[in-house]
């Protein structure tokens, strides 16, 4: 084998080993998914349980971050390229993001559009696994509420009829 002929195919083994790992990289750090769609269809029931919105890997609890919010104030282990998405996704007033988490990991997250359900007005940003929602239909607004009475989300009224109630 000739020293160029054996130079290229170093370069192209160089260059496939590189490809696998940022392939790996891309996999295992970024934790991006896309449940918006679930969640939406999942709205038109008479309760929501994000419990079986997401079921790729193990979680225990949801966080919610709101437009504007820091993503360091939910108090999460997140891996650096997954906080620069966050942070990119909390710089516009579009986005609210469902964070899964478990044992204060994140695990996955996912953008929600305010459009589909408003989760910025709920009060608390930490809700455990088994949480169900119910929604209520109050005037020309829909409210989802969770069994637990310190936390609510306000739906904003994209459909004509919900023909939910409590």
């Amino acid at each position: 084998m000739t020293m160029r002929r054996r130079n290229v195919m170093i370069m192209v083994a160089v260059v496939c080993l590189l490809l696998v790992v940022t392939i790996i990289f891309h996999c295992c750090c970024n934790n991006k998914i896309d449940i918006e769609r679930a969640v939406a269809s999942a709205i038109h029931g008479d309760k929501l349980c994000l419990e079986h919105v997401y079921e790729d890997e193990e979680w225990d609890s949801v966080h919610i971050l709101r437009p504007y919010q820091d993503p360091r104030q939910l108090g999460l282990q997140v891996s650096h390229s997954d906080l620069k998405g966050l942070k990119n996704l909390s710089l516009t007033d579009q986005y609210c993001t469902l964070i899964f988490a478990y044992k204060g990991r994140l695990v996955a997250y996912s953008p929600i559009r305010r459009a589909v359900v408003d989760l910025s007005d709920m009060k608390g940003t930490k809700f455990p696994r088994s949480h169900v929602f119910q929604m209520k239909n109050k005037g020309p607004h829909s409210t989802l509420f969770f069994k637990s009475k310190w936390a609510r989300l306000a739906l904003l009224p994209h459909r004509k009829n919900t023909g939910l109630n409590a």
